[in-house]
């Protein structure tokens, strides 16, 4: 056996020694001060004493221990006005830093109301959003539309070249922008800038709108060839591109940026890039498009490019976009 049993004085002083001990107090907090006071006064005291007993033996003597005595006893009051100082100090700078503290707590909670208050309205805005998109597919008005053209703007998530859509049964694309405070529709086909553009104005309802679109565009080479015009059709495509271009920017997408159109299920158009929506951080510059190699080959060799013809038709739209909707020299 070990020798420790219950009950035991070796018992009892191990369990005392594993309780948690007691933090030891720093030198400075002792009244280590007072003491040495006390018993320099003392001392001071006794030698001055003692002085007075050696008169008769040595005056030298005597003497010396008078100042001597006297010296030790002036240490005390030093000691003592030492200590009150440092006492004085030592609460004041408690409290200096109590006010800090308590000015950081305040700050702190400043901050963080500030933020709580940020982040609601962002959220707020979000919601918004989401409202003023897919209010697109349900028969929308010419404000709904112009709200949600220009809230996607603003946000970045479509380029303020106008968010692209092409129209179903031909191959007739409508672009929507806001400019100058004006909702605008540009019609191209993909190669010719602005083939037409129609303002839209307030109270003029969507199916007046496009009938007036088709109008014009009866007058012009680019009328379908099917004879019919299905323009209205694009706004359910606009509110997909603001959808997509939405949960990118809350994804932390920032190559999804300013889009002009979507391009199938794997390809995205931006102002400065063809984009893959599976690999968002995969870019291709417009301006390297028609310049650098055959992108077809170099891109079609990739593992998770499923449909080529998407590809071609997204390589192709990527190049008309320079010198038709967007500047020959692309957007910086």
């Amino acid at each position: 056996m070990n020798g420790i049993y219950p009950g035991s004085t070796k018992s009892r002083l191990q369990a005392t020694e594993s309780k948690t001990e007691v933090p030891s107090l720093p030198m400075s907090t002792l009244p280590i001060r007072e003491h040495w006071g006390a018993l320099a006064t003392v001392i001071g005291v006794t030698v001055i004493v003692a002085s007075f007993a050696t008169q008769e033996v040595s005056q030298w003597l005597s003497d010396m221990l008078l100042n001597a005595g006297v010296a030790v006893m002036l240490l005390a009051p030093i000691i003592y006005l030492t200590r009150r100082i440092e006492r004085s100090v030592n609460r004041q700078i408690k409290d200096v830093e109590a006010e800090i503290d308590a000015s950081q707590q305040r700050l702190k909670k400043t901050l963080d109301e500030i933020d709580a208050g940020v982040q609601t309205r962002l959220s707020d805005d979000a919601d918004r959003a989401t409202e003023l998109f897919e209010a697109l597919r349900s028969a929308p008005s010419q404000e709904d539309v112009k709200a949600a053209v220009a809230f996607a703007q603003d946000w970045l998530i479509a380029s303020s070249y106008g968010a692209r859509v092409g129209v179903a049964g031909g191959e007739l694309y409508v672009r929507y922008l806001v400019r100058d405070g004006v909702l605008r529709l540009a019609i191209d086909d993909g190669f010719t800038a602005n083939i037409m553009v129609y303002e839209w104005s307030p109270g003029v309802a969507p199916s007046d709108a496009f009938t007036e679109i088709a109008r014009r565009l009866r007058l012009t080479a680019s009328w379908p060839t099917v004879g019919e015009f299905h323009g209205a059709t694009t706004l359910a495509g606009l509110a997909d591109i603001y959808a997509f271009g939405l949960n990118a920017r809350k994804r932390g997408e920032y190559s999804m940026r300013k889009l002009i159109q979507l391009v199938g299920a794997e390809w995205a158009l931006t102002e400065t890039a063809l984009v893959s929506r599976a690999h968002p951080h995969y870019t291709v510059a417009l301006q390297r498009l028609p310049k650098e190699m055959n992108w077809y080959e170099h891109l079609g060799d990739k593992l998770w490019v499923d449909d080529k013809g998407l590809l071609a038709q997204a390589l192709g739209l990527g190049e008309g976009l320079l010198g038709s909707v967007l500047p020959k020299e692309g957007v910086a």
